[in-house]
């Protein structure tokens, strides 16, 4: 939809063969066996010429295709004749907000067309793309009657303030309505403003021609215990009776609940002692002058494994300047386990070189996480200069849904991967311990251009072909492939915080260090692995300032099936981190990347690649960071990539149409992930 956006495409040549049909179940109780072995050490390498560039041969303009003239809204389906939905909005918001109106494009009419039309119009704001064909705009009534008169306009429709509040606050509104005139029940909320087209950050402020509103006034005057966490992002409580003369301030952009935020490290798991194994991947490369941001409760920068190397420690929470890791010891046991160097006892992180900036989010007081956005979080990492970002934690009961962290999240890594302007950000999150069941993978999780990392185990039976039970699984609500890869989680050993109190989620624990299980303990297997590709990128290929979007598909691109050969599936996404298949692919093989082209709506462009082994794999990897999404929609794709591989034989394969975890023919193009792998 956007006139330009970043392309990275990756292709490799693997001189393996191909993986049987059938392996042992890919998911079993988190248990482990006294005795098994564990995960044997890899040693790479380095070689310069294994990742080579890749340019398109041919290139040309198109259309864009025909659209459904719809938008897919949180509320239900806007067609030209109106909202067609079941939704049951609460009779307090259903009055019409007339600062906003929801803009259907003609589905023949390019987007890119569409926008600049919308944005021509005098005292228009353009909000969001709602996919298909939908666009949120905000004016003053009379500007907005305008653009009824554009000619790529098929209709404008008004919009109830329920448009701007969350579901689970409704639903709140609709249990309140069956109480008493007396009750005056309250709630935690978070209020966000708007983002400006040309600023990630959310605004407190809206000045349009006739229009003006003030968010940090409207939380200051309403909430009780008003804690302005960033710009454009107040928490508090709120009475339910105020929820209405909140929703209808021009200023406010979304009314959801308070995130409840918890630590990803699966405390029910238990099993018998085994004999110590080396775990992680384990490369001639070491993260040296490369840096990797952590947020999560707190640090204890005194412990020997990170020997000088913590360069920036902080408090992001309000109220609470303590970076103290006083409770369970998490935040030094995942930022031990990017990092760390085992000096204190064996136990050494994936990138023992890497220096560390912290960002603390647990109260003291309490031992809960406080509420901070993922774009400051992003942001002040990004400004350390800090391209790598790892979270262990997550927002708690809203399974599957994109909020307002997932929409930061793509917010920011969409503009740090813009290779013209910046030097590129990856973000990784935890995909949660609420397996295994579907549909159970919490936010930031759930953003595109996230990491989202599953857990299988690091040592036991099986391991690591095994997928912990306690995994979170996807899809996310609107059917997007989470978790994108797995890494070693359960029984991992790491740092023990000398200051922790409340270690009784632990398997095992010595005086330097602790053993925890959880989606918590993969990302950052998963990060100090991304912060290797990054150096090899660029130190060893030679390549400067890799985007977010490389790094990502780097990952997939070496992941490898486990289990049942099924990839892509929702319980383990492309398969398990394997840093050798993503860097040394094999003898006479080689990954070529292009990560330095744009593309334009309508626009194909073409590669060539002369295969030198018959018979071997090829695999194809397309990936780009995608303008963020909106909690307004119920599909969160913004720009449509399709990536096809033809055969020398003219047999053409679409990306993410998959059997039995290869390639096959028949399916339709994907339209909902950011990420496409023909293999």
């Amino acid at each position: 939809m956007k006139q330009r956006i970043a392309l990275t495409i990756l292709t490799v040549l693997l001189l393996c063969s191909l993986a049987p049909l059938s392996y042992p179940t890919s998911s079993v109780p988190d248990v482990i066996d006294e005795g098994t072995s564990g995960i044997e050490r890899i040693v790479l390498t380095p070689d310069p010429d294994r990742i080579g560039s890749a340019s398109p041969s041919a290139s040309w303009d198109g259309e864009e295709q025909v659209r459904q003239t719809i938008a897919d809204t949180h509320l239900g389906v806007f067609t030209v004749n109106g909202l067609q939905s079941d939704v049951e909005i609460p009779e307090v918001l259903t009055t019409i907000r007339a600062d906003i109106a929801l803009v259907l494009i003609d589905g023949d009419v390019g987007l890119w067309t569409g926008r600049v039309a919308l944005t021509e119009l005098p005292g228009i704001e353009v909000r969001a793309h709602i996919p298909p064909s939908g666009f949120l705009i905000q004016g003053h009534p009379q500007a907005i009657a305008a653009a009824a008169e554009l000619s790529v306009v098929s209709a404008v429709h008004p919009l109830p303030l329920a448009f701007m509040v969350d579901h689970h606050v409704s639903d709140l509104l609709a249990e309140a309505s069956t109480l008493s005139l007396d009750s005056t029940p309250s709630t935690a909320v978070q209020l966000s403003g708007w983002r400006l087209a040309d600023l990630a950050t959310p605004q407190d402020h809206v000045r349009l021609p006739g229009l003006m509103g003030d968010l940090d006034r409207t939380a200051s005057q309403l909430l009780v215990n008003h804690r302005p966490i960033d710009t454009g992002r107040h928490l508090g409580i709120l009475s339910l009776a105020e929820i209405a003369t909140v929703a209808a301030d021009p200023a406010l952009a979304w009314l959801s609940l308070e995130p409840v935020i918890g630590i990803d490290n699966n405390v029910a798991v238990g099993h018998m002692r085994a004999d110590d194994v080396s775990n992680y991947f384990v490369v001639g490369l070491n993260g040296s002058g490369h840096s990797i941001t952590v947020a999560d409760s707190g640090i204890d920068r005194d412990h020997g494994d990170f020997n000088g190397r913590i360069q920036h420690v902080e408090s992001v929470i309000w109220g609470d300047s303590s970076t103290e890791d006083e409770h369970s010891g998490h935040g030094t046991h995942v930022a031990c386990t990017v990092l760390g160097n085992g000096s204190r006892g064996g136990y050494a992180g994936v990138a023992p070189q890497a220096t560390l900036r912290f960002q603390a989010m647990e109260d003291d007081s309490s031992g809960n996480f406080g509420g901070v956005s993922m774009d400051t979080l992003i942001r002040k990492g990004y400004e350390g200069n800090s391209h790598i970002h790892t979270n262990s934690w997550g927002t708690d009961g809203y399974y599957g849904e994109y909020t307002t962290s997932s929409e930061d999240t793509d917010s920011r890594t969409s503009r740090y991967d813009q290779f013209w302007s910046y030097d590129g950000m990856l973000v990784l999150v935890s995909a949660g311990n609420d397996g295994p069941n579907a549909d159970t993978i919490t936010p930031p999780a759930t953003a595109k251009n996230a990491v989202a990392v599953g857990n299988h185990h690091n040592r036991g039976g099986g391991a690591p072909s095994n997928l912990a039970d306690s995994s979170s699984r996807g899809p996310t609500d609107d059917g997007r492939i989470k978790p994108d890869v797995t890494a070693p989680g359960s029984w991992v050993r790491s740092c023990l915080s000398q200051d922790a109190s409340d270690t009784g989620g632990s398997t095992w624990s010595s005086q330097w260090y602790i053993e925890y299980s959880g989606t918590s303990m993969a990302a950052p297997n998963a990060a100090g692995a991304s912060v290797l590709i990054r150096e090899y990128l660029m130190e060893v290929a030679g390549r400067p300032a890799p985007q977010g979007a490389l790094i990502k598909g780097m990952l997939i691109l070496g992941a490898e099936d486990t289990g049942a050969r099924d990839i892509p599936n929702m319980n383990e996404g492309w398969g398990r981190v394997n840093l050798a298949n993503s860097l040394l692919p094999g003898t006479d093989s080689g990954v070529w990347v292009d990560d330095r082209n744009t593309i334009r709506s309508g626009q194909t462009r073409e590669y060539e690649f002369n295969l030198s082994r018959g018979n071997t794999p090829f695999k194809a990897v397309l990936t780009w960071s995608d303008y963020p999404g909106s909690t307004w929609s119920s599909t969160q794709l913004q720009n449509n990539l399709n990536m096809v591989v033809i055969a020398p034989d003219g047999t053409e394969y679409k990306g993410n149409d998959f059997a039995n975890g290869r390639s096959t023919t028949g399916g339709d193009a994907d339209d909902l992930n950011n990420v496409e792998v023909v293999l």
